[in-house]
């Protein structure tokens, strides 16, 4: 780990009078939920939503943990929905219509639906660390699916914490548009089960880790900026690619760089 004074940041002992709340830390996490996604290809909202009409709304969303996701899932539903938010919107989707630039006419996007696919637990530990029993699992999507209709974009985070054959009932039910207008399914993998095609792969690095970091650090120092994105980048490999985490560890280090 470097040493942190050799970048001339203020050390726990030098900087005891300064009131420094937790909220204060770059690295807090409203701070870090504000950060916009970045496509791999570099692209904007608009040819990233056009590729995905192209496949009729029916793609997959590949990547590891804490690689970004859940925050394309969620401006997804922002853009879809036109809703101004307090992150940066590329593209706006007042100005693109879904009908007409969608392959299939019948195909018309009224509101989206986030399937969380609670995890379940095992038959010894059930209950325990947030999992629920299987048969409760079941009853918990099956309530969620009860507002589906034609102009439903399922989004499912978590199907592959269904059993085989609960999986296989759920893409039946949302297989074709006159059960729902698009189905978005996240994996960590490739799952050919599924018969979707990849709309987006994230690809986790330490230069996408460094232009976060950048913007988190927008008003600090070009010194300190550049101590956190080496740590980063540091953490970035210890931690699997998972910048998710790297930047919750880069919060517990700033906090001992600061006083919190």
């Amino acid at each position: 780990m470097h040493d942190s004074r050799q970048f001339g940041l203020p050390q726990r002992s030098d900087v005891r009078n300064l009131d420094v709340r937790r909220s204060e830390n770059p690295f807090a996490q409203q701070k870090i939920e504000r950060l916009s996604y970045r496509f791999p290809d570099g692209g904007s909202w608009a040819s990233n939503l056009s590729r995905l009409a192209a496949l009729n709304f029916r793609a997959v969303v590949v990547g590891g943990y804490g690689t970004g996701k859940s925050t394309l899932i969620r401006e997804l539903q922002h853009e879809l929905a036109g809703v101004t938010t307090d992150r940066p919107i590329t593209e706006p989707l007042q100005r693109w219509n879904p009908v007409s630039q969608t392959p299939s006419p019948s195909t018309s996007i009224t509101h989206s639906m986030l399937l969380d696919v609670p995890r379940a637990g095992s038959r010894f530990r059930r209950g325990r660390n947030g999992g629920v029993a299987r048969r409760q699992q079941q009853a918990m999507v099956a309530d969620q699916l009860l507002g589906l209709n034609r102009g439903t974009l399922l989004l499912v985070d978590g199907i592959e914490r269904l059993t085989w054959l609960d999986r296989q009932r759920l893409v039946h039910q949302t297989a074709t548009v006159s059960q729902v207008a698009g189905l978005i399914v996240i994996v960590h993998q490739p799952r050919h089960w599924l018969r979707l095609p990849t709309w987006i792969e994230t690809q986790p690095s330490a230069a996408l880790l460094n232009d976060l970091i950048n913007e988190l650090l927008s008003d600090r120092t070009a010194m300190e900026r550049s101590f956190f994105q080496q740590r980063g980048t540091e953490l970035l490999k210890q931690s699997r690619n998972n910048i998710r985490a790297t930047l919750r560890q880069l919060y517990d280090e700033w906090s001992l760089v600061l006083p919190i």
